[in-house]
């Protein structure tokens, strides 16, 4: 649900509408408030890296916060690599015929966009 209409906000607790079970909402990327003025060199001393919150908005008369709790957990477990989660989507965009665009920033590498490798005609497709 992106960062709610404001492309820095940290997060907000979306309202559910009638028929919706859950809503999932994150929040901006970016560093703990207390480090976004720390140079680059300092973040990567200290081992800081940027955040990304997300919430779990719910009907109790569905979803229970035990569930609501286990799914963020598998979230940020796929996230943070487990369950060979980017070797597979790595994997999988090859299958697509896409090659993905990996930057490196301080603490390792991140995904930044795709291009779908030149078709047979030889013409880039771009995502």
């Amino acid at each position: 649900s992106g960062a709610h209409g404001k492309a820095d906000a940290v997060g907000s607790v979306p309202r559910l509408m009638p028929g919706q079970g859950a809503i999932i909402a994150t929040g901006a990327i970016d560093y703990p408030a207390e480090y976004r003025g720390a140079s680059p060199e300092v973040t990567a001393m200290l081992g800081i890296g940027k955040v990304m919150m997300i919430t779990c908005t719910y009907d109790h008369r569905i979803i229970q916060g035990a569930e609501s709790g286990l799914f963020l957990a598998q979230v940020q477990a796929l996230l943070q690599g487990e369950a060979r989660f980017y070797d597979e989507l790595f994997a999988d965009l090859r299958r697509m015929n896409v090659q993905p665009q990996v930057e490196k920033n301080q603490l390792g590498f991140s995904l930044v966009g795709g291009q779908r490798i030149a078709a047979e005609d030889g013409t880039p497709d771009f995502l």
